[in-house]
């Protein structure tokens, strides 16, 4: 299991930041749309039926044809960020790492995507799950600390959001979820809360330390 890419550590995204989080969020939601298109393949490729391979080589066309329309739009935000990355070297330090880490998965799904006949494709395709689940888990890693803060400043002092309901969308996996609550749990100055992550809560506390104090 890759180690978590670094998260910036900011009071409040803005600017070149929240360009970054808009695109990283974007897609996230294009390789969302691709693991839709994998379950279908899955579910095909596991037929025993006498016309499974129709069905299969049905499902690996449509797959294909999902590949190529979200593969431009990924490409393309992709190129985004490192447009904005190549005004502002701060941004760039920040977010790096990660978004490197997300090229590089990307190129690995791209490379097993894209080759062999049917049968191979719904083959390698498999292989790719973790891949995606990996950009998953780094686009949420970016931007839904930034989220949770924006959640918390229409709350009270003392109010709880419930993460994992809040943020379904953007991070699915029940264990994805948990890793990220306790990632901000040891990282408080992420967000402006106090993290539970135990139970799945982020309490919304005070950002004035003399109120936090009489809490």
């Amino acid at each position: 299991m890759a180690a978590a890419s670094p998260v910036p550590v900011l009071e409040m995204s803005q600017g070149g930041d929240l360009r970054v989080i808009a695109y990283l969020r974007e897609l996230r939601q294009e390789i969302q749309n691709l693991q839709e298109g994998l379950e279908k393949l899955k579910t095909a490729s596991g037929l025993t039926t006498e016309d499974a391979k129709s069905v299969l080589i049905s499902a690996c066309q449509e797959s294909k044809a999902r590949f190529e329309r979200n593969r431009e739009s990924i490409d393309t935000l992709q190129h985004s960020i490192r447009r904005v990355f190549q005004g502002d070297e701060a941004l760039h330090a920040r977010y790096g790492d990660a978004v490197a880490e997300i090229g590089n998965k990307w190129d690995a799904i791209v490379a097993h995507w894209s080759s062999g006949s049917d049968p191979a494709v719904a083959a390698r395709i498999k292989e790719v799950d973790d891949e995606m689940d990996r950009i998953v888990y780094l686009c949420a890693l970016l931007t839904v600390p930034e989220r949770v803060n924006r959640n918390l400043e229409t709350m009270r002092v003392g109010q709880k959001l419930d993460f994992k309901q809040a943020f379904h969308e953007e991070i699915p996996e029940e264990a994805h979820a948990q890793k990220l609550l306790d990632f901000l749990a040891i990282h408080p100055k992420l967000v402006h809360g106090l993290v539970d992550p135990q139970a799945g809560l982020v309490y919304r506390s005070s950002r004035r330390p003399w109120r936090a104090k009489l809490k």
